[in-house]
């Protein structure tokens, strides 16, 4: 499979996987081990895949979870890791699901990130559980042929919600640690390092890739338009088909219209996104 995919449907219908393994990895937060019974096609880093958390029609809406991992098993069989957060009924009975319960997804979904031809260097950009698609952007990026130069900021409200800096350290590339309470890395945010590298770094060529809370994005956004570098934006939103259908993902765009976030995104270009719109939203 070519290490950036381009963008593509993924399966329509659902499809079963079984819980290999689930733990929690943080207070709240849940890493979660499935085998498809079914090859995977379209995986590209930053579309998701709608789950079901429960059995027949309680609750009735699938979950959007980004995926951290598509890698096949030892045996060669397909293999899908997710990290996620507990926020809200649907996903705390995510979290109680043990082997060999089989569950259901459709996806993969959404238009990921943009990397068929990725610049000199990338920055990517992850706030608490929104490093989970950014860590598969990376994992991506290494076995490109271009071989950009790839830095990770990673940062969270407190150092136990540093749930992959293990992969992190592992993983050979630059990688910036801060935390909002300074007990681990910098006492900074993920924007003050962002603009400190852009600043140490301006000519052209470098992107920034970034998924985490909407104030951070909005800040984000607004520093690489200012130090004139590319970015990507990976938004959340309430979702309850997924497809493009149910049109409540919908946000309003920089030219006026309606972007679904299920649909036009997840990933989104800065400059495509009115933040100032998205800002009054709930």
């Amino acid at each position: 499979m070519r290490a950036f995919p381009r963008s593509r449907e993924g399966r329509v219908e659902p499809f079963p996987a079984e819980v290999r393994e689930q733990r929690e990895v943080a207070a709240g937060v849940f890493r979660l081990w499935l085998r498809p019974y079914a090859a995977q096609t379209g995986v590209a880093p930053g579309r998701f895949y709608m789950v079901a958390v429960g059995r027949g029609l309680d609750p009735l809406l699938r979950r959007p979870l980004s995926f951290l991992s598509a890698e096949p098993a030892a045996d060669g069989a397909p293999g899908l890791t997710l990290l996620y957060e507990v926020r809200g009924r649907g996903t705390e009975m995510l979290a109680h699901l043990a082997p060999p319960h089989t569950l259901t997804l459709i996806g993969p979904l959404g238009r990921g990130f943009r990397l068929d031809a990725p610049p000199r260097r990338v920055i990517l950009v992850g706030g608490g559980i929104g490093a989970v698609p950014l860590y598969a952007a990376a994992q991506a990026l290494q076995r490109h042929p271009a071989r950009p130069r790839v830095t990770f900021i990673y940062g969270a409200r407190t150092g136990d919600l540093l749930v992959l800096a293990p992969e992190l350290e592992s993983s050979g590339h630059e990688n910036l640690i801060c935390t909002d309470d300074g007990c681990r890395g910098e006492k900074a945010l993920t924007t003050d390092l962002l603009e400190r590298e852009l600043a140490a770094d301006p000519d052209p060529g470098v992107t920034a890739l970034a998924c985490g809370p909407r104030p951070m994005l909005q800040r984000l956004a607004a520093i690489c338009r200012d130090r004139g570098a590319a970015c990507q934006v990976s938004l959340e939103a309430r979702m309850a088909c997924g497809m493009g259908a149910c049109l409540t993902c919908v946000i309003r765009g920089a030219s006026g219209r309606n972007l679904r976030v299920c649909k036009e995104g997840p990933v989104f270009d800065a400059e495509e996104v009115d933040w100032e719109a998205l800002d009054g939203q709930a």
